[in-house]
């Protein structure tokens, strides 16, 4: 995910435009997809003192799938918060991408730097 953040200015980095690359996947055609995310709500800045950190957010539209298709104009909107699943057809198909985006609102006192959280991506195939 990547954006510029200026302190005390809420950030938003889309699903539809922010996140590269994309998380892909691919499996046997036809197959539902569960999607799940463990998601951070903080951001460490990995160049400042320890202790800097960002609040980020995730709301019901930042997260994307689509299958078949590396864009994410005319795919699945969910809230990664709940998960969505997915599904590879019909017409039979093996990949799906997912994209992610999220808000952060910094302090007046946030330390410039680069700021890194986890994302854990979880597909059950069925």
């Amino acid at each position: 995910m990547v954006a510029i953040v200026i302190p005390v200015v809420t950030t938003t980095a889309s699903a539809a435009t922010k996140l590269e690359p994309p998380c892909a996947c691919r499996r046997g055609a036809n197959a539902f997809v569960v999607i799940s995310f463990t998601l951070p709500t903080t951001l460490t800045n990995i160049q400042a003192l320890p202790g800097s950190t960002m609040p980020i957010a995730f709301n019901a539209t930042s997260a994307i799938w689509r299958r078949s298709t590396n864009s994410p104009a005319g795919g699945n909107v969910f809230n990664p918060a709940v998960g969505d699943v997915g599904r590879l057809g019909p017409p039979p198909n093996f990949s799906m991408f997912i994209w992610l985006g999220g808000t952060v609102n910094p302090a007046p006192t946030a330390k410039p730097g680069i700021y890194q959280g986890n994302v854990v991506v979880s597909l059950i195939y069925q």
